[in-house]
């Protein structure tokens, strides 16, 4: 996220200093019009944005850096579960004490920012949990054992990420998608009539009215379809019919 708002603002920098280079250049009439004070104006400008632009660059990397380290630091941590009256859970960890997480997740669930964790907060009659206490634990490992958690939970987890996934992970994740969107495809393009006329049937039963003759040749909807599925369909029927 750092990495993202330095290079956006680097881009940013870097175009408006090409727009005044090329409203400075832009000089109506004779090319003599452009005085050594204008060239040099512009030279000065594009140094300014190579200098500020290389500097936005090199606090980029250090942010980046930095983050990677803050990872691999060594530090107490927990592993802790919120549990609602339904049997739901949300798994997280935390470096701070249990207490100080929960005002924060409340103050989220309050202002509605968009975290996992509110649908648990939210229900009111939530219990709080300390499921595993470490004293020498790098972000990464603690992140990956809530992750161990998460999968053991299974739909009982309100988690839409789970907790230390690498890229490797991330990657594995996207293959098996496209393999099952690949499979969805070829089913449909198999079963596309039973589908469609399941689906002509669905709309029949929400709509209390049978479909256009269209649709009933089409997908071979018969009188005993219609009856079963719209509230008045013996009128329904033979008006259609006629």
């Amino acid at each position: 996220m750092h990495f993202l708002f330095v290079y956006e603002n680097t881009c940013i920098v870097l175009i408006l200093i090409y727009k005044k280079i090329i409203l400075g250049l832009q000089v109506s009439g004779n090319p003599q019009h452009q005085t050594n004070s204008h060239t040099e104006t512009c030279e000065t400008q594009v140094s300014e944005g190579l200098r500020v632009s290389g500097s936005l660059r090199k606090l980029g990397q250090k942010i980046i850096s930095l983050t990677f380290k803050n990872q691999m630091i060594h530090k107490e941590g927990i592993v802790y579960t919120l549990k609602s009256p339904d049997n739901k859970y949300y798994v997280g960890t935390t470096r701070r004490a249990i207490e100080k997480t929960l005002v924060h997740l409340k103050s989220y669930a309050k202002t509605g920012k968009n975290v996992s964790s509110n649908e648990i907060i939210k229900s009111g009659d939530y219990r709080a949990e300390v499921l595993e206490a470490y004293k020498d634990i790098t972000s990464v490992e603690l992140k990956k054992r809530a992750g161990l958690i998460q999968t053991q939970l299974g739909d009982k987890c309100v988690n839409v990420l789970k907790a230390g996934r690498t890229q490797k992970d991330t990657n594995v994740r996207k293959e098996l998608y496209q393999q099952n969107k690949m499979e969805a495809k070829r089913y449909y393009e198999k079963n596309k009539e039973s589908i469609l006329r399941n689906l002509a049937l669905k709309n029949m039963r929400l709509r209390g009215s049978p479909p256009t003759q269209k649709s009933i040749a089409r997908y071979k909807i018969t009188r005993n379809d219609i009856i079963n599925c719209c509230e008045n369909p013996l009128r329904s029927f033979s008006t259609t019919q006629a």
